[in-house]
């Protein structure tokens, strides 16, 4: 009976890890206004430096940007920002829909 080296079994697993199909994580909120859409972090990008906003009107990409507090994405005129249980939507600098929860 012969037994492999753990260098070859460890190269192995490294290997099977790299190999690993992208993540993707999506979350459903609805606002207080009624509003509903989907957010989508993926794996395909870098992780959780792009959002993918969905709602009934299309699909915007929200990369991450700077924040005093909390996790914001923004694209410049879309920005979806998430601060504890304070979830909104803003554009052009107002708050279109918040108190945002997830379903």
């Amino acid at each position: 009976m012969s037994y492999l080296p753990a260098s070859f079994l460890l190269i192995s697993v490294l290997m099977l890890t790299a190999c690993t199909k992208p993540w993707s994580s999506t979350h459903e909120y609805t606002c207080s206004d009624g509003y509903t859409f989907m957010i989508t972090y993926s794996s395909t990008d870098n992780p959780g430096d792009i959002a993918i906003l969905e709602d009934a009107t299309g699909k915007t990409k929200l990369p991450r940007a700077p924040s005093d507090s909390g996790t914001r994405y923004s694209n410049g005129s879309t920005v979806f920002f998430i601060s504890n249980d304070n979830v909104q939507i803003q554009q052009a600098g107002t708050n279109i829909h918040s108190e945002c929860t997830a379903d």
